[in-house]
């Protein structure tokens, strides 16, 4: 960089280096293949839950559910409330 040029907005303001390190994405310029990264992680996160709730809904809405019994087996039982 030559001493005539000036630094503009963020880049150009006396920071220490603690502050660009804990504040990267104000110094650092924008780089498309990590973006583009971060997108494809946060959509898969994303689809990975929306999916795990479509698969738990029945279960969610399901009047039964599996009991341990008092000898270890599964009993499928239905839902009851203590205010019926």
């Amino acid at each position: 960089m030559r001493s005539n040029e000036t630094k503009t907005g963020i880049r150009g303001m006396d920071a220490t280096t603690l502050f660009k390190i804990t504040n990267f994405e104000l110094f650092a310029k924008p780089n498309k293949y990590v973006m583009g990264a971060g997108l494809v992680a946060i959509t898969s996160s994303l689809c990975y839950l929306a999916y795990f709730n479509w698969i738990n809904r029945d279960l969610k809405s399901s009047e039964n559910y599996v009991a341990v019994s008092e000898d270890g087996s599964e009993i499928l039982r239905k839902r009851s409330s203590r205010w019926d």
